[in-house]
C-alpha cells in the first residue's frame, strides 16, 4: 500500500555533512578533555613532587639540627633518615647534603658509639644488608650530581667533604669495622659488593670528576687542596680499572697529569699505578688535539715510572698515537692546521683552542719526550749503531722491541 520514498540527493548530502559535524565536534570534545586531564595531572604531579621534595628537605634539616652527632644513634634510624635524600637528588639538597658527607665520614671513619650507632654496620644486617648497598650506591650517585653543581673557588669546602666520603664508600677495604674479629671474615663478600656498586656508578663519578678539574684548571684555582686532589686521584685510580673510560675522561683533557702532579706530589704514586693506555686502546674516534693530549699525558706518566720495565706493546701504543696525529695532520692541512716537530702540538680553527696556561703545560709534558731515559728507550737501536770504516751498522739488540728504522720513522714525519 504504501512505497518506500527515496531522499532527494540534496537531503543525502546535507546528512552525511551533519552527521560529519557532529562526529567532528564530538572527537574535538574528547581532545578538549584528553588535553585538560593531561594538564591536570601534569601541573597536580609537578606540585606534589615539589610538596614532597620539600617535605624532604624539611625533615633531613631537622634531622640533623636534632641529631648533629650521629654515634648517640641507632644506624637503622640513620639509613631511614638517608632515603628522604637518596630517593631524588635535587639541587635543593645541596646545602643539607654537605652537612651530611661530613656527619657521615666522620661516623665511619671515627666509629664512636657502640655497634648498633655505626652505618657502615649494616653491611651486616639480616634486614638492612642489601637495603644498604642500595642506598650506599645512591649516596656515590647523590655525591656525584651535588659536584656537578660546583661551579667556582668558594665551593672548596663542599669538594672537599663530597670526596672525603666519596672515598670511605667506593673502598671496603679500610673500614675500622675490620678491626674487629667477628666481622673479619664476611669482609671480602662485603668488599667485593662495594666494588660492584662503583661499577654501576664509575662513568657518572668520572664525569663529574672531570668536570670539577677542567673548572680547577681554567676559572678556579682554589678549588682544590693538595689533599682533595690526592683524595681525586685515590678515586681516579679506583675507577681505572676501565681504561677506556679512564683514557677518554682525563688523558684527552691537556695537561691535566703534570698540573695535578705539580699541585700534590703525593698523587704521583697513584697515576703510575693506574699506567699508560691499553695495547688495545683505539683513537680513531679522537680527534688530533684529543689523542696529542693523551700522547703527552702518557709520556709524562711514563716518565714519572720505571722505564726499565716498558715493552714492545707500550710502544706500539704510542706508534699508533703518532700515526693517528700524522693522519689527522695530513687530512687537515686545508683547514687551517699546523704541527710542530718537536712540541707536536695541532691547530686545528674548528676545535677549541687551549688557553696559553694549558698549551705551556702541553709544552712541559711534550719535553719529557728528549730526558734522558726516554731518548734512550725510544732511539734504543739507534744509541746502539756503531761508526764502521765504510758505513754504520747495528749492535745486536739486548732486548726485544720494535726495529729501529720503524720507530725512528714516526716520531719524525716526513
Amino acid at each position: 500500500m504504501f512505497e518506500d520514498a527515496e531522499l532527494p540527493a540534496s537531503d543525502k548530502n546535507t546528512f552525511l555533512k551533519r552527521r560529519a559535524i557532529e562526529r567532528s565536534e564530538r572527537e574535538t570534545s574528547r581532545h578538549l578533555a584528553e588535553n585538560a586531564t593531561t594538564i591536570q595531572k601534569v601541573v597536580r604531579g609537578f606540585l606534589d613532587r615539589r610538596r614532597f621534595r620539600r617535605q624532604r628537605l624539611q625533615s633531613i634539616e631537622r634531622f640533623i639540627s636534632e641529631h648533629p652527632d650521629w654515634s648517640n644513634i641507632d644506624s637503622n634510624v640513620i639509613f631511614m633518615a638517608l632515603r628522604g635524600v637518596t630517593f631524588s637528588y635535587s639541587s635543593v639538597f645541596d646545602d643539607s647534603f654537605e652537612k651530611i658527607c661530613r656527619i657521615l665520614s666522620k661516623n665511619i671513619m671515627n666509629l664512636k658509639g657502640n655497634e648498633k650507632s655505626w652505618y657502615i654496620s649494616l653491611c651486616l644486617h639480616p634486614k638492612f644488608a642489601k637495603l644498604f648497598l642500595k642506598q650506599s650506591r645512591c649516596l656515590m650517585s647523590c655525591i656525584a650530581q651535588m659536584m656537578n653543581g660546583i661551579s667556582n673557588s668558594r665551593q672548596s669546602a663542599r669538594v672537599s667533604a663530597a670526596l672525603s666520603l666519596l672515598a670511605v664508600l667506593s673502598d671496603g677495604n679500610n673500614w675500622l669495622l675490620w678491626g674487629l674479629k667477628k666481622f673479619e671474615k664476611v669482609k671480602p663478600a662485603v668488599v667485593a659488593m662495594i666494588d660492584r656498586n662503583l661499577t654501576h656508578v664509575r662513568q657518572e663519578i668520572l664525569d663529574s670528576i672531570r668536570n670539577l678539574l677542567v673548572l680547577w684548571q681554567t676559572r678556579a684555582s682554589g678549588l682544590f687542596s693538595d689533599a682533595t686532589l690526592n683524595a681525586v686521584t685515590i678515586i681516579i685510580e679506583r675507577c681505572a680499572k676501565d681504561k677506556t673510560l679512564y683514557l677518554e675522561k682525563f688523558l684527552t683533557v691537556p695537561g691535566l697529569v703534570l698540573s695535578i702532579t705539580k699541585k700534590s706530589p703525593e698523587s704521583i704514586s697513584h697515576f703510575v699505578e693506574i699506567g699508560l693506555p691499553a695495547p688495545t686502546a683505539n683513537f680513531s674516534h679522537h680527534s688530533g688535539t684529543s689523542v696529542l693530549s693523551i700522547y703527552a699525558n702518557s709520556l709524562y706518566i711514563l716518565s714519572l715510572g720505571n722505564n726499565d720495565t716498558i715493552d714492545q706493546s707500550t710502544l706500539m701504543v704510542f706508534i699508533r698515537m703518532l700515526e693517528h696525529i700524522q693522519e689527522n695532520t695530513d687530512h687537515s692541512k686545508a683547514s687551517n692546521m699546523s704541527w710542530h716537530p718537536i712540541l707536536g702540538y695541532c691547530v686545528d680553527s674548528n676545535e677549541t683552542q687551549p688557553d696559553s696556561e694549558q698549551l705551556s703545560l702541553i709544552k712541559d709534558q711534550l719535553a719529557c719526550m728528549w730526558k734522558k731515559n726516554l731518548v734512550a728507550m725510544f732511539f734504543f737501536d739507534v744509541l746502539n749503531m756503531e761508526r764502521l770504516e765504510h758505513g754504520m751498522t747495528f749492535k745486536e739488540p739486548s732486548r726485544k722491541g720494535v726495529s729501529g728504522q720503524f720507530r725512528f720513522q714516526f716520531f719524525f714525519f716526513h
